[in-house]
């Protein structure tokens, strides 16, 4: 009988034909790109990436460019031709972005910056993904129209962006919609004091109903934020949670997710159990009945204090990354199910060289292959963050029973697709077949194995 090894790679699980036992999903973490705060790069970013039509990645960092007032960059999904194409500078132009972009239905990429413009109250942009175009398409006034957003936009059913500010007439926000021209400017909603939410720092979703959800860092009936839902006219606005600080945790600082559900998905960054909690993940109809904590931080070696929204894969669990806890206090990236069930810790950064406290959520490919950032850490010595890939392998074994060839089992997420590569030398690769783990597992038999002295296999996701 021959003996099997096997090997862990970036592509996937490596094995020698033999009897296999059922192994563990390996998760694989890659660092695809280290930000320097060079003038040619980046540093601190704070966003989530967005995968673009072109299934390119593109994002936004705080600081950093040749004016340190932030960028806009894209790179390939595998961490190939990085570019800048946009460098934040002075008036009349925004400066550091807090929050990522958005592509319109027109192909455009839509952001705000927190800082800057002619008012120094920040701006909305619009810029092609080639950075051949760029324009500054409103400039923030403060009262009463907002200033310094630090949620990004949205693009809603009727082809308007909708977002957020701080500021505004009362000092404590406001919701507005505008055109991709940068015209029709209006406010929706401002957010008043002491009787209303304030402070909306998340961005906005939009459910099947047409309304729009978020959430406030402040206000709601305990003072210490809420969740919210207005119409896209400004009207039937209405508080549908309000925070306990307790259970339930405290001081949202993402916005929301619209489940495949139909439920709304969302984190806290503190709370749960006590005031003094790291924080909660939650979900509530859009009626606002039905609040449920799904999972309250414990710290290490779990995570803690979650400030980025949760993101949903194909195979239906919630993906997210804490900026705090794991074993070093760095962060680390959790999965869970709908109903509260199945959490685990996928990875847990360990600051040397993968990047430290992540402040945003991951974008799915829905293949089992998740993209994030980190604020600070890599190989930097001044840390200056990290944009890293982590893929969740399947597992792949093999047995015989009066078979021809080896049956080569592949369990790992639901739908996901793989495609299987053999060589005899671990050098030379062929394409054997694609795979679908329909339902979470997929079996194929390779009848060209008879005769094989050595023969190795891998699953690659692409």
């Amino acid at each position: 009988m021959k003996s099997l090894k096997m090997f862990q790679t970036m592509a996937g699980l490596l094995l020698w034909v033999g009897v296999a036992g059922v192994h563990a999903q390996s998760i694989n973490l890659s660092v695809l790109h280290q930000f320097t705060a060079a003038q040619n790069d980046g540093a601190s970013p704070y966003s989530e990436v967005i995968l673009g039509n072109d299934g390119v990645l593109y994002g936004t960092t705080w600081a950093g460019g040749t004016n340190a007032g932030g960028t806009v960059f894209r790179m390939n999904r595998d961490g190939g031709e990085f570019a800048i194409l946009h460098h934040f500078g002075s008036a009349p132009d925004g400066s550091s972005p807090f929050d990522g972009l958005t592509q319109g239905a027109d192909g455009f990429l839509y952001g705000t910056t927190y800082f800057g413009g002619t008012n120094s109250n920040g701006t909305i942009f619009k810029l092609s993904t080639n950075g051949s175009f760029y324009s500054v398409i409103h400039q923030f006034t403060n009262a009463p129209e907002g200033a310094n957003p630090y949620s990004g936009l949205i693009q809603g059913q009727d082809g308007l962006l909708y977002g957020t500010t701080h500021g505004g007439a009362m000092g404590n926000g406001t919701v507005f919609k505008i055109d991709t021209n940068g015209n029709n400017y209006a406010q929706l909603h401002s957010f008043p004091i002491n009787t209303d939410a304030a402070q909306p720092i998340g961005r906005l979703v939009q459910t099947a109903n047409g309304m729009l959800y978020g959430t406030t860092y402040g206000g709601g009936s305990n003072f210490i934020g809420a969740v919210f839902q207005i119409d896209t006219n400004g009207l039937n606005y209405s508080i549908i949670h309000s925070f306990d600080g307790s259970s339930d945790g405290f001081s949202p600082e993402c916005g929301l997710l619209a489940g495949q559900d139909g439920w709304l998905y969302g984190t806290t960054v503190n709370g749960g159990n006590s005031n003094f909690g790291y924080g909660t993940v939650f979900k509530l109809n859009p009626s606002g009945a039905g609040f449920t904590v799904l999972r309250t931080f414990t710290n290490s070696p779990d995570g803690a204090n979650c400030y980025a929204r949760v993101a949903q894969g194909n195979d239906g669990y919630l993906y997210g990354a804490t900026s705090d806890g794991g074993t070093a206090n760095n962060g680390a990236i959790f999965r869970l199910s709908t109903n509260g069930a199945n959490y685990s810790v996928l990875y847990r950064f360990n600051g040397n060289g993968d990047g430290q406290h992540p402040r945003a959520g991951l974008v799915t490919t829905g293949n089992g292959v998740l993209y994030g950032t980190t604020l600070m850490g890599g190989a930097n010595p001044a840390g200056f963050g990290t944009l890293y890939r982590l893929a969740l392998v399947p597992t792949l074994s093999l047995s015989f029973s009066n078979q021809p060839g080896p049956v080569l089992t592949f369990t790992g997420a639901a739908n996901q697709s793989c495609q299987v590569q053999v060589s005899s030398n671990l050098i030379h690769w062929t394409f054997l077949t694609n795979v679908t783990l329909t339902n979470g597992s997929a079996q194929i038999l390779d009848a060209n194995a008879a005769g094989a002295p050595t023969r190795f296999y891998r699953a690659v996701i692409p």
